[in-house]
């Protein structure tokens, strides 16, 4: 991930998610009313380009689904958020332009920490400031997420031998597999047992009409419209769920769009199988 301006993805993201709010309201999994938020100018006169509802089946389409899974993973963490929001502190690695912290504020009873490059929280939190929301109950930790070890930034949070729920949304595809297992040995090392770890990542496993070389090619053209990274880590749930039983988790679960989608009671959202979504159990 580079750092220097706030992330494209971030944008790219939150732009979902308003499209999903605006499209389905209150029916939204998420009904996210603080994304538009974040949108630059440019984006938000596309959002009013896409007001239809009419649109949304062409583009989600066009898209190859990518809009429908991050709807879904983002209801899917919300849940985790509002199950275990109350018990344990909640921390955003890699937070960008994420509104849970907002969204979800009477969930997260002991706290909650926003971790992301010093560009991209500047930039969140002028905007949060520009649209006098009430941001006291956020933490706002500034870090160099490739320089700053992950042991660093849960003991300047005050951490170390506490229990977490943490997010790791969005990023796993994007780092070599070294960073992701030791993500994972260092929230097994560092927090108290009863803590947990969400992320999403590239299922190499996954079944799909479309060929693999065809969606991993779509992914990367995706990730360069948006100035992010090519694909580096994918995985499977069984090999996913021994990598992280090797760094010391206790259990490993994968959620696919389909699981997610169903327990919502959705029919109207599509699984491609690119992605899926695990919960680490320490």
């Amino acid at each position: 991930m580079e750092e220097g301006s706030a992330s494209g993805t971030a944008e790219m993201v939150c732009f979902f998610r308003a499209l999903d709010q605006q499209w389905d309201g209150d029916t939204s999994l998420i009904n996210d009313k603080y994304a538009r938020l974040f949108l630059s100018p440019k984006m938000q006169e596309r959002l009013a380009n896409y007001a239809d509802r009419s649109r949304r089946d062409r583009y989600r389409k066009l898209l190859m689904y990518l809009f429908d899974w991050i709807i879904l993973r983002h209801a899917a963490i919300d849940d985790l958020v509002r199950q275990h929001g109350r018990e344990m502190f909640v921390v955003i690695l890699g937070a960008g332009y994420d509104s849970r912290a907002l969204r979800l504020k009477d969930s997260m009873r002991h706290g909650v920490a926003e971790v992301d490059f010093p560009a991209t929280g500047e930039a969140k939190q002028k905007l949060l400031k520009a649209g006098k929301l009430d941001t006291s109950h956020i933490r706002f930790e500034k870090a160099d997420l490739i320089r700053k070890p992950l042991a660093d930034i849960l003991s300047d949070l005050g951490l170390k031998g506490k229990k977490a729920l943490v997010i790791w949304e969005g990023v796993t595809m994007y780092v070599p597999q070294l960073v992701v297992e030791r993500t994972i040995h260092t929230i097994a090392t560092e927090l108290a047992p009863g803590s947990i770890l969400v992320a999403d990542y590239y299922n190499e496993a996954g079944r799909t009409g479309v060929s693999v070389e065809i969606v991993k090619a779509k992914t990367e053209q995706f990730s360069k419209t948006f100035k992010s990274e090519p694909i580096l880590f994918m995985s499977a749930p069984a090999k996913l769920e021994a990598l992280g039983i090797a760094q010391g988790a206790k259990r490993v679960t994968t959620r696919t769009a389909s699981g997610i989608a169903a327990a919502a009671k959705r029919d109207d959202f599509t699984d491609t199988g690119m992605f899926a979504l695990a919960e680490f159990e320490f």
